[in-house]
């Protein structure tokens, strides 16, 4: 009798301290708490530094992916006209436009400060146009292939929401067609990124 009580209560206690650990786990830490919140996607807002030309400035754009496991698959579009040149004695804004897919990994993103990584595979273009163009002349163009990878931080701030700073870097190849000798090393550059991911995150 004695050894079934010693045997129940055994298996009581070790049963016990399973669901409490795999509680423990389950449970994603945010700045407003504990969340057990499941979900598979998300859509992300993204601002962006980086050097065009010389020029060092903001782009803007977005991207959603579906969420598997610790990883997550889909796709972004971003651009930005911050960069100039000049050719034949008057100067041109140069804009980039690229989009593609999204790659990510986040481990151990339960924890409400955890490592973040992401990968950018994209093809666009690039645009000089006239600064003044008051005959609507036809300026150049270029199509390009990028490929930028990142690494960096995230912050558990709600369930549903989550903010990544990160930094990489922006290697873009396929220049061959502007003036001005620009070459693909007037379009490559260190970033630093903030990402705003709204969505569903699975535990």
């Amino acid at each position: 009798m004695n050894n079934n009580l010693s045997f129940i209560s055994f298996t009581g206690i070790f049963l016990l301290t399973f669901v409490s650990i795999y509680s423990g786990q389950a449970q994603t830490e945010t700045l407003s708490g504990l969340s057990k919140k499941g979900g598979g996607g998300f859509g992300s807002p993204i601002v962006e530094v980086s050097n065009i030309t010389g020029v060092t400035g903001l782009s803007v754009g977005g991207g959603g992916a579906a969420i598997i496991g610790e990883f997550f698959f889909g796709g972004f579009g971003q651009g930005t006209g911050e960069g100039e040149a000049i050719f034949n004695n008057e100067r041109y804004d140069v804009s980039l436009g690229v989009g593609g897919l999204w790659l990510g990994y986040t481990p151990r993103s339960h924890k409400l400060i955890h490592p973040y990584s992401s990968l950018k595979i994209g093809w666009g273009g690039v645009d000089m146009d006239l600064e003044e163009d008051n005959d609507n002349r036809d300026g150049f163009s270029d199509r390009i292939t990028l490929i930028q990878p990142e690494l960096g931080l995230e912050l558990n701030i709600t369930r549903w929401f989550r903010l990544a700073m990160t930094g990489g870097y922006r290697y873009v190849s396929g220049i061959n067609k502007l003036p001005a000798d620009l070459s693909n090393e007037d379009f490559r550059s260190f970033v630093g990124n903030l990402t705003f991911r709204f969505g569903g995150f699975p535990d």
